[in-house]
C-alpha cells in the first residue's frame, strides 16, 4: 500500500532555483531541492502556482516524494 501526504512547497528565502518541502503532518520535518530537479519529477505545470502565489500544496504518494527528495522522507502520520 502506498502511502500519500499533503506536501507545501515554498520558495527558500534568498533563492531563486531553491525549493523547501515541508510535510504538513510533521511541520518540524522539511527538506530543500532544487526548482530544475521539482519540474522533472512534477512537471513544469505543477510549479505554476509556486510562481504565481509563492508555495503550492499537493498530495504526493511516499514513490514520488522518495524520487523527489531522494531519500525515504517519512509521511505517515
Amino acid at each position: 500500500m502506498q502511502h500519500v501526504a499533503l506536501i507545501r512547497f515554498s520558495w527558500v528565502p534568498g533563492t531563486l532555483n531553491r525549493v523547501r518541502l515541508q510535510n504538513q503532518a510533521h511541520q518540524a520535518q522539511s527538506c530543500e531541492v532544487s526548482l530544475s530537479h521539482l519540474e522533472k519529477v512534477l512537471g513544469r505545470p505543477a510549479t505554476f502556482d509556486l510562481y504565481l502565489k509563492g508555495h503550492l500544496s499537493l498530495t504526493l504518494g511516499s514513490d514520488t516524494l522518495a524520487s523527489l527528495t531522494g531519500t525515504s522522507f517519512s509521511i505517515q502520520a
